[in-house]
C-alpha cells in the first residue's frame, strides 16, 4: 500500500519535524545551564559555610585577643614597654583579619552576582533564538517553493529557473537569502 501526501501537508510535516528537534536541543541545553547554575550554588553555599567558620575562628581569636589586651593593660600599669609593642602589634593582626575576611565576602558576592546575570542572558539569548527560529520556519512556510530541505542547519531552495535564470544566479540569491536569514537571526 503506498501513501500519497501532497507537497504542503509534506513540507509542513518536514518544518514541524524541524521546530520540535531544534526546541528538543534548546531544551537540553537550558537544562544543563540550570544543572551548572545549581553547582554553582551550591559550591557558593559551601564557600559561605567557610567564611561562617573563618568567622567563628575570628571572633574567637578576637576574644582571646581581647582578654590579652586586658591582661597587658593590667601588666602596663605596671610600666613595661615591650607589653605596649605586643598589643599594637596584635591590634594590627586582628584588623588585617577582619579586612582579609570582609574582602571574601565582597568577592564572593561579587561573583554570584554575575553567575546570575550570566544565567539570565543565557536563558534570554536562547529565547530569543528560539523566537527567531519559530519566525523564520513560520516565514518559509508560507513562501511558495518547488522543493524544499534542511541539510546542516541551513535552508536550501530548488525551484524552475525564472526568467533564464542559470544555476549560478540561482545559487547567489540562495546565499544571499541565506545570508539575511542569519543576518535576521543574529541581531
Amino acid at each position: 500500500m503506498e501513501l500519497r501526501t501532497g507537497p504542503e501537508l509534506a513540507l509542513g510535516g518536514a518544518v514541524a519535524a524541524a521546530f520540535l528537534v531544534e526546541s528538543a536541543q534548546n531544551r537540553s541545553r537550558q537544562h544543563r545551564l540550570m544543572e551548572q547554575s545549581r553547582g554553582l550554588k551550591q559550591h557558593l553555599h559551601r564557600s559561605s559555610l567557610h567564611i561562617e567558620e573563618l568567622q567563628f575562628h575570628l571572633q574567637k581569636t578576637n576574644q582571646e585577643l581581647h582578654t590579652a589586651m586586658e591582661e597587658i593593660n593590667r601588666r602596663d600599669a605596671v610600666g613595661s614597654p615591650a607589653a605596649r609593642e605586643l598589643l599594637s602589634r596584635q591590634e594590627q593582626a586582628m584588623n588585617a583579619q577582619s579586612k582579609a575576611i570582609e574582602a571574601r565576602s565582597d568577592r564572593n558576592e561579587a561573583l554570584l552576582d554575575s553567575l546570575e546575570r550570566l544565567l539570565v542572558m543565557q536563558s534570554d539569548q536562547t529565547s530569543r533564538i528560539q523566537l527567531t527560529l519559530a519566525e523564520v520556519v513560520q516565514k518559509l512556510a508560507m513562501e511558495p517553493r518547488q522543493k524544499l530541505m534542511l541539510q546542516d542547519s541551513v535552508l536550501v531552495q530548488d525551484g524552475p529557473a525564472i526568467g533564464g535564470r542559470g544555476p549560478a544566479n540561482r545559487s547567489q540569491a540562495t546565499q544571499r537569502n541565506h545570508a539575511q536569514y542569519l543576518a535576521d537571526l543574529f541581531d
